[in-house]
């Protein structure tokens, strides 16, 4: 892409990029009309470099998305399709969850006749993946953000499952108790669901349940 130097320049200094159809650069400086060489700069404007990339990779995915026997989007987003229940339409999904937080009943090849349509806000979610990833590709940085943010969802995939699983565990350690004659058992069942464990008059001391 081509180098501009601000307009009226007094000096040597960084290159901007210039926003297409305009005359100002990506961090909104007026520029020069005709390109300048690097032997007339020090550098490239950062925020520009990092605005310019973004529109560029946004155009790619654009041009991807209308693109006869390019990779489809489920491949730039890393996503394999998925089924949900009886439904008609098919989702998106990396893990047992499609992109709009249904649970996956089974993955499929993709559409066919008797799922014919794709769900749209998966499509949407899918579209912001591919966005990333393709960003990411391009910028190192990015790239780590990326990897970063699903390490983060994997791990509160996990968590999340991992507390539900203690949860029915304990619900059926207190159903076998109370079902079995301990006195455990027999406590629970004898205590009324008040919320509270013991009850003390209003008029008592903290020290009272002890006497």
């Amino acid at each position: 892409m081509d180098l501009y130097r601000p307009a009226y320049p007094r000096s040597r200094g960084a290159a901007h990029y210039r926003r297409p159809g305009t005359s100002a650069s990506y961090c909104g400086r007026t520029v020069e009309a005709a390109p300048t060489e690097e032997k007339y700069v020090t550098g490239v404007c950062r925020t520009c470099v990092k605005a310019e990339q973004r529109d560029r990779v946004a155009a790619e995915e654009t041009a991807a998305d209308r693109a006869i026997g390019g990779p489809t989007l489920a491949e730039r987003a890393g996503m394999r399709y998925a089924l949900v229940g009886k439904g008609r339409r098919v989702h998106y999904s990396n893990n047992d969850d499609t992109l709009c937080g249904r649970e996956v009943t089974e993955y499929t090849d993709g559409v066919d006749q008797r799922h014919s349509n794709l769900c749209a806000l998966c499509i949407r979610a899918a579209e912001e993946r591919a966005y990333a990833r393709a960003l990411a590709a391009a910028s190192p940085l990015a790239a780590a953000a990326v990897d970063l943010a699903e390490t983060v969802e994997q791990a509160d995939t996990d968590r999340a499952a991992a507390e539900e699983e203690a949860r029915q565990a304990a619900a059926m350690v207190t159903e076998a108790e109370a079902t079995e004659g301990t006195w455990r058992g027999e406590w629970i069942g004898a205590t009324e669901a008040t919320g509270h464990l013991f009850s003390l008059t209003p008029d008592r001391e903290q020290g009272a349940l002890f006497t």
